[in-house]
């Protein structure tokens, strides 16, 4: 995770606007907004926290680096059971 921002343009509600974004996640942040999935808020965690990119439909993506299975599964409690899975 990183101390640096870089610009990058983001689409907002009144267009495509620069806005501050952290480096390590900008590459990912670019690709969804490019690619229709558009951004509200982000940070990449720096270290202390989750990181995560907050999506304008409410969505969020939470950034996890080199996560065990536990972790994923002890955070998200839908990731415990397979598809299709669940009550078998």
């Amino acid at each position: 995770m990183c101390n640096t921002q870089v610009d990058l343009e983001v689409a907002t509600a009144s267009g495509w606007k620069k806005q501050p974004v952290d480096k390590c996640i900008a590459s990912i942040v670019n690709a969804l907004n490019r690619n229709g999935i558009y951004t509200a808020s982000c940070c990449c965690g720096h270290g202390y926290e989750l990181g995560h990119i907050w999506l304008q439909d409410g969505r969020v993506l939470v950034i996890m680096q080199n996560p065990t299975k536990d972790e994923v599964v002890g955070r998200c409690s839908i990731a415990a059971e397979p598809a299709g899975k669940e009550g078998e």
